[in-house]
């Protein structure tokens, strides 16, 4: 990523950054077992581990995602087919941006709710930094699909990505 490359790039950084909430998730959630909420913590546990493997994945797919946008780039400025192959390139390079949005704003979602039930334990810290960086990820996320759609103000992605940012920024 500190390459000079074009990819893997900032849909990567905040799909890592999620699955790394994730893990925080994970953990936090890990050391209620053995407690009276086995069960939710499990339960919570394997959600966050579906969800720091899915944005794993997703990290990887973001920088293959954006390799049309290059080739489009690439064309000849005065070849007439430039502009719709950008606009095409950029508009498949919004799905996979818009699905990390999405696993982190739920990674948030998890974190806060533990932040609450950790409240004044040495938890507490682990899963609001968890909360914080999805938060992050899921901000950052959907500002690509923001960017990238710029050209194409009525596409429903563009809302989507809005939804989620605020969803995200909101602790629940």
């Amino acid at each position: 990523m500190a390459d000079r490359t074009p990819a893997p790039a900032g849909g990567g950084a905040a799909a890592i950054c999620g699955a790394a909430a994730a893990a925080l998730v994970q953990m936090t959630a890990a050391f209620a077992r053995g407690r009276h909420e086995d069960t939710a913590a499990d339960a919570l546990r394997a959600r966050a581990g579906a969800l720091r493997s899915r944005l794993l994945e997703l990290a990887e797919e973001d920088a293959r995602s954006y390799r049309p946008v290059l080739d489009a780039l690439a064309m000849a400025p005065g070849d007439t087919r430039r502009a719709q192959a950008l606009a095409a390139a950029l508009g498949g390079a919004s799905d996979v941006p818009l699905q990390i949005a999405e696993a982190a704003a739920e990674v948030a979602a998890l974190a806060d709710g533990l932040s609450g039930e950790r409240e004044g334990s040495a938890l507490a810290g682990d899963a609001a930094a968890a909360a914080a960086i999805a938060r992050g990820a899921a901000a950052a996320a959907a500002s690509l699909v923001l960017l990238n759609l710029a050209a194409s103000p009525g596409d429903p992605r563009r809302a989507a990505a809005e939804q989620i940012a605020a969803r995200a920024a909101a602790p629940s």
